[in-house]
């Protein structure tokens, strides 16, 4: 059992509301990859509406479409990857709290949830590079595809 200097519980409460933060951290990358998503899903179906408005397609056109269905696969592969598999840690076990609570006293069980609570926090850590990472390839990818929809739109003209 560790020993602390401090209050346990004040500790305890601090190991709790970084996990709740870091959480908070990859809820907020998971909506902007979901809006990329949204955002690349719309623009490819903007320009297949309107190239299927067109009698004929030329070899630039045909070009155009597939740089924009090769940026939107990108963007497709990028939220995916920051959304799976989930290898984060919430927290410990409700029957485990319940059965140390059992048999453990007071001071040894607040340690010990804290110890869990470090261990929880450095492995989510350890792979919180993924999202942010995944993001900006799909943010690029957006960009990648918002420009060849332009082009598109310039042969359309």
């Amino acid at each position: 059992m560790i020993v602390f200097k401090c209050d346990a519980k004040i500790l305890l409460a601090i190991m709790q509301e970084r996990l709740q933060i870091q959480f908070q951290f990859f809820d907020a990358l998971d909506s902007k990859a979901a809006s990329l998503f949204a955002v690349g899903s719309a623009l490819l179906g903007i320009l297949a509406a309107v190239f299927a408005i067109r009698e004929e397609f030329e070899r630039d056109g045909i070009i155009v479409i597939s740089v924009a269905a090769a940026a939107y696969l990108f963007v497709v592969l990028a939220v995916a990857f920051s959304h799976w598999p989930r290898r984060y840690q919430v927290g410990p076990a409700i029957e485990e709290i319940w059965d140390d609570a059992q048999v453990k006293e007071n001071n040894e069980f607040l340690s010990d949830l804290i110890v869990d609570y470090i261990h929880y926090y450095r492995d989510n850590d350890r792979n919180s590079w993924v999202k942010p990472w995944a993001v900006r390839v799909g943010l690029v990818a957006i960009l990648v595809e918002t420009a060849s929809i332009a082009a598109g739109l310039a042969v359309v003209a």
